[in-house]
């Protein structure tokens, strides 16, 4: 889970309706120790506008990383399977490129462009 979790699990533990448009999903099933009825997020995605901007998904065991988004925002993209290599020190891209266009696609899916003109890219 992340950040964006909490509310959703607020609403649930009050026994307030999640409205539909909210990003999250309530962690309460796993707080309750039935990890099995968990819903859980396709992939969770980053962006970080500092150092050149960086983007980050997290999928399964994948992690995807592209830096310097502001100078080239469709540059390579950095492949992690953090079970095997949580220091991510072994770029794993070159040998999984259907992961990376997944996790490309995801990149895609989840930016926004930001209503502040330092934060774009």
């Amino acid at each position: 889970s992340s950040f964006w979790d909490f509310a959703p699990t607020a609403l649930e533990l009050a026994g307030l309706e999640i409205p539909p448009q909210m990003d999250g999903i309530s962690y309460l099933p796993t707080l309750l120790g039935m990890p099995d009825r968990q819903k859980q997020h396709t992939y969770l995605y980053w962006e970080f506008y500092e150092q050149g901007g960086k983007q980050a998904v997290r999928c399964g065991p994948w992690k995807g990383i592209r830096l310097h988004v502001q100078r080239d925002r469709h540059g390579p993209i950095a492949l992690y399977h953090l079970e095997q290599d949580p220091g991510e020190t072994t770029d794993l891209a070159e040998q999984h490129p259907q992961i990376v266009a997944q996790i490309k696609a995801f990149m895609e899916d989840a930016h926004s462009r930001p209503e502040f003109e330092g934060f774009r890219f």
